[in-house]
């Protein structure tokens, strides 16, 4: 199937789906941060999936395939790593000598096909798919997670997340209850100013590490820029 030479965006107004305020609106979204321009059309509400589905089938003359009871061959799998898949939201289908067919939402986005044929080293064909169903998709051949309708069950030992691992790095909260119990069973001996020097001095230490991360994932996402942080904290420095 050969992409149409129209793009998303204009199968969508030309059908009546969404006006060209509403796709000005998504492509400025788009721009600002990033994303496959359906996904950001149906996260600001403009239009669901199965409305972007159904146009494309009618402006492509294709049939959405199902990913439900799909069985994918581990050859088109190891052809195409996680990061990859959930970076441009595919699955692959089928390898067949130099040719990799792959379950695609938007076939008309040749940029994501070209740059797919680029890093993979083959020839992309795609089809059509729910972006739901490819999620769903990944999350069950790549991570082991079983979508049952309503909830995913993983049938892997779960990841913690950074913050979790920001939680069991960290000390449990020393308090009067954590001293007294340490002078039993270990037989240590706090003073009253002692356990409340411990008590705020943790407190504090906990508080950086959480605002650290915190920092650091605003940076990596491109929210703040180094730039902006180091004047916002001149001018709360220049405040106290």
């Amino acid at each position: 199937m050969k992409p149409g030479k129209k793009r998303l965006g204009e199968m969508l107004t030309e059908a009546g789906v969404i006006d060209n305020m509403q796709l000005n609106s998504a492509l400025g979204q788009q721009k600002q941060w990033g994303g496959k321009l359906g996904s950001v059309l149906i996260e600001m509400g403009f239009v669901d999936e199965q409305s972007i589905v159904s146009v494309l089938e009618k402006q492509l003359g294709v049939k959405c395939i199902s990913l439900e009871n799909s069985e994918i061959p581990q050859k088109a799998l190891n052809a195409v790593k996680l990061d990859i898949a959930k970076k441009y939201c595919i699955m692959p289908l089928d390898v067949d000598k130099n040719t990799l067919s792959i379950a695609i939402s938007d076939p008309t986005d040749v940029r994501t096909l070209d740059e797919l044929s680029f890093i993979l080293g083959v020839r992309i064909k795609p089809a059509l798919a729910i972006e739901s169903d490819i999620k769903n998709a990944i999350a069950r051949y790549y991570e082991g997670v079983v979508h049952t309708g309503k909830t995913y069950k993983s049938t892997m030992e779960p990841m913690p997340s950074r913050m979790q691992i920001i939680r069991t790095e960290t000390a449990a909260p020393f308090t009067e209850q954590n001293a007294e119990d340490m002078q039993i069973e270990r037989g240590i001996t706090f003073s009253p100013e002692e356990i409340s020097e411990k008590s705020t001095d943790q407190k504090r230490t906990f508080s950086e590490t959480v605002v650290e991360a915190l920092t650091a994932i605003l940076l990596e996402k491109g929210i703040i820029t180094k730039e902006e942080l180091a004047r916002k904290i001149k001018e709360k420095s220049s405040k106290s």
